[in-house]
């Protein structure tokens, strides 16, 4: 039965009760008090640029700023004075080639060159990355918490990248974003003196990512000085064209194939092969903007940005966990091999997973060695003896049998269902299945391997592609697998539940929505209960306290 079907006072019923029990995103909302930059129109020619007075001014205050040097600009003026520049010719530069500018000097007359170029040093970023670069003053963040930022030389800036792919997985449509994705950037003004065969004075404005570093590298004979920086702005704004909740009911009710073709691993900093992934992995109805407030939490520790880079994998939640859980080991597996194809940075092979919910299944399944023990839930017949076609075959065996992740060094369970919630079993549960729908590419997969195979599944195990909703069921097959199949050694295991405060034991506790006893692992190094419900876990700074400690007891930040 499909959704229009469903009497509308059950369906709105079910989604309110989902909402009243913590599956609605943080609201966090990103308010603009600047007018948008206007796309450049003009050529790189001192006749077709039309600086205003201000930018004008803004030229000539660089320009007396540590005339003859290489050395950064400073001060709040020249901030101001930059901001001013890339409001004016951002767009301009971004579309000039080799991002050069001749640009006029004022009413009368003289020109300059403006350069946007990659910054020195490890830091730096390429412009040929991005669509957009805006100051961070231009967007008010709304909700949420206080945004983290630190002081020091140049303009931080929102970087909106270009369309980019996440990640090429082989025999996979390469993955795009819906929106944008942005990057917190920083642009340091840099005067130049003239070279010779060129008349006009040179100012370069240098590209730097504050995550990679957070000091401007120093030129003979001077010191580095520190970056400014906001890193929270840029995250709230690609959060927020995330919904808030608008691409997590959308991929989980399947209204659109964008949704599904946008699955993939998303760094929120330039990737680096010399800091530890921390990748964030969403839950059932939900998007990585669930993770803002947490992300923020944790930005605030600079040990943590120097060490880690954050990034997040998106997948829509109507997916079958077993799919989801295939998608995330081989696009993490593709995204550290595209950054060290050689395998020579270390860092980049001891991440941190953290999942929310049904995410920290996925993370769990990532860790958990595939085989016999887990197709046997499934069919009761050997891999070798089903009927199947070379493709479902490759199908089966990348879901099945697999190795758990070389590249895994920790897993954090925020919230999660290792022994299944009642609430996914019982009547909501029900309810649901009759408004999800699986993308019609993953439902064909696995019907042609379920319908030549009927006699050799397992009683119970679904003959139909049910959604992930099934899979959150005590009595689903891989609920029961996971708590059967082997754990690669070494993994370092750790749990953070809610408790909505009622009375009795620990062990009674419940965050409205998984209860202790189903997210307790005997296994695990630590655990932890904060006092919220299931999302309200990801907005208590306890959650990013326990995950820093974590972190600082692996030896992982200083």
């Amino acid at each position: 039965m499909r959704f229009p079907f469903v009497p509308a006072n059950i369906a709105i019923f079910w989604l309110t009760v989902l909402r009243v029990s913590g599956c609605a995103a943080p609201q966090v909302t990103v308010r603009r008090v600047a007018p948008a930059p206007a796309a450049f129109a003009g050529a790189s020619t001192p006749a077709s640029a039309s600086p205003s007075w201000a930018t004008a001014a803004s030229l000539r205050t660089l320009e007396h700023h540590d005339r003859g040097s290489a050395n950064p600009a400073g001060g709040a003026g020249d901030r101001q004075a930059a901001a001013q520049l890339i409001d004016a010719y951002g767009a301009g530069l971004l579309a000039a080639p080799r991002c050069t500018l001749r640009v006029p000097s004022g009413p009368g007359g003289g020109s300059w060159r403006l350069i946007l170029r990659r910054g020195a040093g490890p830091g730096g970023v390429e412009p040929g990355r991005f669509a957009s670069l805006e100051p961070t003053d231009h967007f008010r963040v709304e909700g949420g918490p206080e945004t983290v930022r630190t002081v020091g030389k140049g303009v931080p800036l929102v970087g909106t990248l270009k369309p980019v792919l996440a990640v090429h997985v082989a025999g996979l449509v390469p993955p795009q974003p819906v929106a944008g994705l942005a990057w917190a950037v920083t642009a340091v003004p840099v005067f130049l003196p003239p070279v010779t065969g060129h008349g006009e004075p040179t100012l370069a404005l240098d590209l730097y990512d504050p995550h990679i570093t957070g000091l401007i590298p120093g030129s003979e004979g001077h010191e580095s000085r520190p970056l400014a920086a906001d890193y929270t702005t840029p995250l709230a704004v690609v959060y927020g064209r995330f919904g808030p909740q608008r691409r997590g009911w959308r991929g989980f009710l399947g209204r659109s194939n964008e949704y599904f073709s946008s699955t993939g691993i998303y760094a929120s900093e330039k990737p680096t092969p010399d800091k530890a992934p921390l990748v964030l992995v969403h839950g059932l109805l939900s998007d990585p903007s669930d993770f803002h407030d947490l992300q923020v939490f944790l930005e605030r520790d600079a040990a943590v940005r120097r060490r880690y880079q954050i990034w997040y994998f998106y997948y829509p939640s109507s997916l079958p966990v077993p799919y989801s859980a295939m998608q995330l080991r081989e696009d993490l597996a593709a995204f550290i091999h595209r950054l060290d194809p050689t395998g020579t940075h270390p860092a980049l092979h001891r991440a941190v997973l953290v999942g929310h919910s049904m995410g920290g299944l996925l993370c769990r399944l990532a860790i958990l060695e595939g085989g016999d023990v887990y197709l046997r839930h499934f069919f009761r017949q050997p891999l070798t003896e089903l009927h199947l076609t070379p493709a479902q075959r490759d199908l089966v065996r990348r879901t099945f049998y697999y190795r758990a992740s070389p590249d895994v060094a920790q897993v954090v369970f925020i919230a999660t269902p290792h022994r299944g919630s009642r609430l996914a079993g019982g009547l909501l549960g029900s309810l649901g299945r009759l408004l999800v729908r699986v993308p019609l590419a993953v439902r064909a997969r696995i019907q042609g391997i379920t319908a030549s195979n009927r006699p050799a599944m397992v009683p119970g195990a679904p003959i139909k592609p049910d959604s992930s909703l099934t899979s959150l069921s005590p009595r689903d097959p891989v609920i029961a697998a996971i708590n059967e199949m082997p754990m690669r050694p070494g993994v370092g295991l750790h749990s953070i539940m809610g408790d909505r405060g009622r009375d009795g034991p620990p062990e009674r506790s419940s965050d409205g929505v998984v209860t202790y006893k189903s997210s307790h692992l005997s296994q695990a190094r630590s655990e932890r209960l904060v006092p919220a419900g299931h999302i309200g876990t990801l907005k208590r700074p306890e959650t990013a306290d326990e995950i820093i400690h974590i972190l600082q007891s692996s030896g992982g930040t200083e």
